[in-house]
């Protein structure tokens, strides 16, 4: 289960139960967040605790997918060690720019993470490619579909929590971030 190196056959899961379900507890973790956040004396440390909670799990995920990686791999190149330690798709580099906006503490990276990660999720829950296209749910499957939630859920969170600032004439800085960005796809 953990390699994701069982028999798998693949299905077509796209808008099935697991696909919806999904998708309904990550709206309602998002409608809940703040709802919570409202219960605490110290709002802006419960702010800056959910968003340390999301983006670690995040984290984790990326982590533990690129130490089974490597466990896995039999190739070994410098070619063969870039592609499995690099963030790849789009998904997952918006992965990592959260988890770099959560260290950075700057508005314009936490304003690129956000509206990247959103792309990637809406994209991801209209037109799943990976995560429930097979029969079973392998560890591949469990981290495609909960870093693309966790990508919505913290992106929206991002936004309703105002960690981030979307103004017209600092989104010079974003562009940046997006023209480094997009070569690499």
């Amino acid at each position: 289960w953990l390699l994701s190196s069982a028999n798998n056959p693949s299905i077509d899961g796209q808008w099935k139960l697991p696909h919806i379900l999904t998708l309904v507890l990550s709206i309602l973790i998002i409608v809940a967040i703040p709802q919570i956040i409202k219960l605490f004396k110290n709002k802006e440390k419960a702010k800056k605790v959910v968003l340390w909670i999301l983006v670690g799990s995040i984290l984790t995920f990326e982590i533990t997918r690129r130490i089974l990686n490597l466990y896995k791999n039999t190739d070994y190149t410098l070619n063969s060690y870039m592609y499995i330690l690099l963030p790849r798709p789009w998904c997952a580099i918006s992965c990592w720019s959260l988890i770099i906006a959560a260290f950075a503490k700057k508005k314009f990276l936490y304003n690129f993470a956000s509206f990247s990660s959103l792309l990637c999720a809406i994209i991801f829950f209209a037109y799943p490619g990976a995560g429930f296209n097979n029969k079973y749910f392998l560890f591949e499957n469990i981290y495609s579909i909960s870093t693309h939630a966790l990508l919505l859920i913290t992106s929206i969170s991002l936004i309703t929590l105002r960690f981030t600032d979307f103004k017209f004439k600092t989104m010079w800085k974003e562009l940046i971030c997006l023209a480094v960005i997009l070569p690499s796809l």
